[in-house]
């Protein structure tokens, strides 16, 4: 078997496939009910693409690629979609049905070919009979229509869904499209290797699965990972917990400061500045990452401009770096608690108000002097 420069290349797809599968189901941090689909379903996409790419003299390879997996893909796929989504579809009975065509499949391709193939037994009929040979030629056109018409459903239905996170939502419309572009692809690759316009007709195919591949395990698993985490450090924070009983809160006992309410005799900016950090303080407004004047000033009852005269006269610093000074206090304080161990650095400066792990680290040095993670590992060698 001569192996080629493509060849290489669907090897390097099924190995990354596998790998990102395996790190999704066995690593506790990517480990989550719907990413539980996800892994299985890039371990199955990685077995097709070998079964499809390999030409290996083997009966067991060839009965295994007659079986129509395509099936079951869309299934935990569509699984993955409702589960992610926390969608009351999840757990409606009729979810059960888009895995009904994979068994039917299954059950077709493991009585026929045990005897075409196989030979372990002997039907009624033969390989030339119309119905086999009208129901085999149909598997494949069907299980392309089927994933394409699943796929069109959870976009659909995740377009429709406003209760899930933005961010969220956003991912799975993407991975939606993304999956979409990929069995077009299909398409065109059964097109062109039927009318025989191309020797190597699934290549396409091929490079988009091995981009899916990676860019799922960043995009949907980590990202998506990082905002489950933070979600529940949000929860926990304002003394609630996600779809469970409350329970108690680690910064109940906050070493932050109460603003003193100003004398009847103060100025108007006196006032404003103590309105300002009770904002900061008791309501925790930092934590918005898009907070803006605009906020503020909508909050204060004043205009923005009059926000930066606050500011100016009465906090003695500029609006980004009087509520950046309360992001790092705010993420110093999350990781000088034990309680707090067990998120990810990321979670936690997004939790603070930060839009991204790097101007969170960025800022975090630069007002510390140190990293997050060296200020967490410290702490524990203390």
């Amino acid at each position: 078997m001569t192996v080629t420069l493509t060849d290489l290349f669907v090897i390097a797809s099924i190995l990354q496939g596998l790998f990102v599968g395996l790190a999704i189901l066995r690593i506790p941090f990517f480990r989550s009910p719907a990413n539980q689909y996800l892994g299985m379903t890039l371990i199955l996409l990685s077995g097709i693409l070998f079964l499809g790419w390999q030409e290996f003299d083997s009966k067991v390879l060839a009965y295994l690629w007659s079986i129509m997996w395509e099936y079951l893909h869309i299934a935990m796929l569509i699984s993955y979609f409702l589960r992610a989504l926390e969608h009351p579809f999840y757990n409606s009975p009729w979810r059960k049905w888009f895995y009904a065509p994979f068994v039917f499949s299954l059950v077709f391709s493991l009585v026929t070919q045990g005897d075409f193939m196989l030979g372990l037994y002997d039907l009624p009929f033969g390989p030339d009979n119309a119905v086999f040979q009208t129901l085999n030629a149909l598997e494949d056109p069907l299980a392309l229509i089927f994933n394409g018409f699943g796929l069109l459903a959870v976009f659909v239905i995740t377009w429709r869904d406003r209760s899930a996170p933005a961010a969220r939502r956003r991912w799975l419309l993407r991975f939606c499209a993304a999956t979409l572009g990929i069995v077009f692809l299909w398409a065109l690759g059964d097109l062109t290797d039927y009318s025989g316009l191309l020797d190597n007709a699934y290549t396409p195919v091929w490079v988009a699965l091995s981009i899916l591949f990676w860019w799922v395990a960043y995009a949907g698993v980590y990202k998506m990972r990082i905002l489950d985490e933070q979600r529940e450090l949000h929860a926990i924070l304002a003394g609630t917990r996600v779809g469970a009983a409350a329970q108690p809160n680690p910064m109940a006992a906050s070493t932050g400061s109460v603003p003193k309410e100003p004398a009847s005799t103060a100025t108007p900016n006196e006032k404003y500045t103590y309105e300002l950090r009770r904002l900061m303080e008791e309501e925790k407004l930092f934590r918005d990452p898009d907070l803006s004047r605009a906020v503020v000033a909508e909050k204060l009852g004043i205009s923005e401009s009059y926000v930066s005269q606050v500011m100016t006269a009465g906090v003695g610093e500029s609006f980004s770096e009087y509520v950046t000074r309360y992001r790092i206090e705010d993420a110093t304080d999350l990781l000088s608690r034990p309680a707090f161990d067990r998120y990810s650095l990321e979670a936690i400066g997004l939790e603070a108000g930060f839009k991204s792990r790097s101007a969170f680290y960025g800022a975090f040095k630069k007002a510390t002097g140190t990293t997050p993670g060296a200020s967490r590992k410290a702490r524990k060698t203390s």
